[in-house]
């Protein structure tokens, strides 16, 4: 027996692993996998202190889930313990290859993904080249265009702020939701008599923000920062969206890592950029801006993104349209109310079922202006009306204006089996 597990392996475990057909290797061999088997399963049953340290309860470490996989546990058996233990670290690429030169499978990378703790983001904007403190520590300094942002904050409540003399600066609170990310403002400025703007004393500075997490919050700090921000919705491969100058183009996606593959056209080139983090900016310069240019992706799908092209405020200076035509899918995107429609008892009695098809013309307030019908059938066409005129749209921005929409909306009716 071992000198690492002292207490015997229960019988109830044994009989667990000779049902599951373990024994069919060399006697010696199965013998060891049992012990680590046992002892893998005892975290959890008996609260077993092999090194590193196990608790019986709570999420597992990376070094106790390499400690399983380089002590003979399959990957099959950490699979499911880590579902019903959790993990408490972040499957980043260096922690990957880690665990697949410990024998991994892509199962158990599959089961790590899903239970990896959910962290957050957060997109700084503040003084250009200025320090930026997240809780006291500092995080990194903001780039020639006063952009940072912090990866892996934990849920809760954090505090911010940003500093260019060095001196501590007040503080502001940033709220960080699981897995989405939060944009916040840190003003602060430096006077000629060397003390920071909005004290006029010289040794306290100002720090003020706005945080958006939403698409019309975003719209309100991009009047705040001086910023035109554009919608980006690119639906499947290869499909292109012009803003002005800038042609953006999708690549391709992976959904696992949460990466996408754009080619950003402007000034006559191309520049590709792969493998590119969801809620990460993306900048670039394009020929007569004042500042960087900022591609950020929100939402990512299988070979489908939506975000927003941010510039100087007025840069593009487009010619802004009172209405737009768009697909009904994205039309669809942009709902944030939709009622079902009564289904006619006459057309229920006659087995009357199908599509009746409208085109829309949406206010600028995202509320339904007009509907025209295209087809469908008579008896259907009163009650998929009534229902659409309920319905409720996010309002279409170019740049930071709203315009009206033209779509065509499908409602379906099915009878039951």
């Amino acid at each position: 027996m071992s000198p690492l597990f002292p207490k015997p392996i229960p019988h109830g475990l044994q009989s667990v692993a000779l049902r599951r057909g373990i024994l069919g290797a060399h006697r010696k061999h199965v013998e060891r996998t049992l012990l680590f088997i046992g002892a893998s399963l005892s975290l959890v049953i008996f609260g077993l202190s092999p090194q590193p340290h196990f608790s019986a309860t709570g999420p597992l470490s990376k070094d106790q889930v390499l400690y399983l996989l380089n002590n003979c546990v399959s990957s099959k058996v950490v699979a499911r313990i880590v579902r019903q233990r959790k993990i408490d670290f972040q499957l980043t690429a260096e922690v990957e290859s880690d665990l697949r030169q410990a024998g991994a499978t892509d199962e158990l990378l599959s089961a790590l993904r899903e239970v990896a703790p959910k962290w957050g983001k957060i997109w700084v904007t503040t003084a250009p080249d200025a320090r930026v403190y997240l809780d006291d520590d500092l995080k990194g300094q903001a780039n020639a265009q006063g952009a940072l942002v912090i990866e892996n904050v934990s849920p809760g409540a954090h505090k911010l702020r940003a500093s260019l003399t060095g001196e501590r600066q007040p503080e502001q609170q940033v709220m960080v939701s699981p897995g989405q990310a939060t944009a916040t403002e840190v003003r602060v400025g430096v006077l000629a008599s060397g003390g920071l703007a909005g004290d006029p004393g010289g040794g306290k500075g100002e720090l003020s923000g706005a945080i958006a997490r939403t698409h019309d919050e975003l719209v309100a700090l991009a009047h705040k920062v001086d910023r035109d921000y554009f919608d980006i919705d690119l639906r499947r491969k290869n499909e292109r969206q012009e803003v002005g100058k800038v042609t953006v183009e999708l690549e391709g996606t992976d959904t696992e890592r949460s990466v996408f593959s754009v080619n950003i056209d402007f000034d006559g080139k191309r520049h590709e950029h792969k493998h590119r983090a969801v809620n990460t900016p993306v900048y670039f310069y394009v020929q007569g801006a004042s500042s960087a240019l900022e591609l950020v992706v929100t939402t990512l799908g299988k070979d489908s993104i939506s975000g927003f092209l941010i510039t100087p405020r007025g840069f593009f200076s487009p010619a802004i349209p009172q209405r737009v035509r768009v697909g009904g899918g994205e039309a669809s995107a942009r709902l944030i109310f939709r009622s079902q429609p009564d289904y006619p008892q006459q057309a229920k009695i006659a087995r009357v079922q199908g599509m009746v098809k409208l085109q829309a013309i949406i206010d600028k307030d995202g509320t339904i202006q007009q509907l025209n019908l295209m087809s469908g059938h008579p008896l259907l066409v009163k009650a998929a009306m009534d229902a659409v005129w309920r319905w409720r749209y996010k309002p279409m921005l170019i740049g930071t204006h709203q315009v009206e929409v033209i779509t065509e909306i499908d409602v379906s009716f099915a009878l039951p089996l």
